[in-house]
């Protein structure tokens, strides 16, 4: 680290900042990252951001790497969340990362923070090893998949409609598995109004349900009912929900390896892995 850069917590750092940090530090990312002001807030707002436990690295006034780290509780227990670390290419190699993770970690303990959870890119082995250092452990694999509405043809199993939002304790028994931190139910309720909520209905019952992001056709949660499976009904409210928004193109992040239903359901539709995430835990 060079004599005159300065480590500090990114309370009253601005968004307009740390996005300028943000496109650079990610500029030659191995998965293109397009993410200009507006979505970085958005992302930000989603994952629970909390500047005071965020770290910088500043450089001559210039944020020149930063540890993004969000803050709520996951399954009951107080827990932070790495929205994102990047540092820009002039100023690698110098142990930045390390030291704004340490940092991190003693304002967590000082918070009684019990978790540090994060997702990083399988193939970056880079940062993998630099996580495991640091103490992380791998706790389950995320694949990302993505494709094409013309490919999804309606069943027409379900009569599926558009909702005000979703009652996430009625329909809990739906899901087999705990969706990923930026797609749980607190980081939807973050930002209510930028998702579109449709359910599924066989007479008078919800029979599945699907959240999708109003601006990227990202599908946040999908599930439908045991006993309604194998049916149609989940490709039902793939299709309508892309409908309703118009878009042409439809993704759905960290999703469980071996989930095989729901993997099985997109992969039927054309949906392609393009990248694979490890979920990895500090426990404190």
């Amino acid at each position: 680290m060079k004599p005159n850069t300065v480590i500090k917590t990114l309370d009253g750092i601005s968004h307009k900042m740390i996005h300028k940090a943000f496109v650079e530090a990610f500029s030659d990312y191995q998965v293109q990252v397009d993410v200009p002001l507006w979505k970085l807030a958005l992302m930000l707002d989603r994952r629970s951001y909390h500047p005071e436990l965020s770290y910088g690295a500043f450089l001559e006034g210039k944020l020149v790497g930063f540890v993004l780290n969000g803050y709520r509780m996951w399954q009951g227990i107080p827990t932070a969340y790495d929205v994102g670390t990047g540092v820009v290419p002039d100023a690698r190699r110098q142990g930045l990362t390390s030291e704004m993770l340490q940092r991190s970690k003693r304002a967590m303990r000082a918070a009684k923070i019990k978790r540090y959870l994060l997702e990083v890119i399988d193939t970056n082995e880079n940062a993998v090893k630099l996580y495991r250092e640091q103490g992380f452990q791998t706790i389950r694999t995320f694949t990302c998949f993505r494709g094409s509405v013309e490919l999804i043809k309606p069943r027409h199993a379900a009569v599926v409609e558009a909702v005000d939002a979703i009652d996430f304790r009625a329909v809990q028994a739906f899901g087999d598995i705990q969706p990923s931190w930026q797609n749980d139910e607190m980081a939807i309720h973050a930002t209510p109004d930028q998702y579109l909520y449709m359910v599924a209905r066989r007479g008078d019952r919800i029979v599945g349900y699907g959240v999708m992001d109003k601006a990227t056709g990202d599908i946040a949660q999908i599930a439908v009912d045991m006993a309604y499976r194998r049916q149609g009904i989940g490709t039902d409210l793939i299709f309508c929900m892309a409908d309703a928004l118009k878009t042409d193109k439809i993704s759905m992040l960290n999703i469980e390896t071996d989930y095989l239903p729901l993997i099985a359901l997109l992969e039927v539709h054309g949906m392609k892995a393009y990248i694979g995430q490890y979920e990895m835990v500090l426990e404190f």
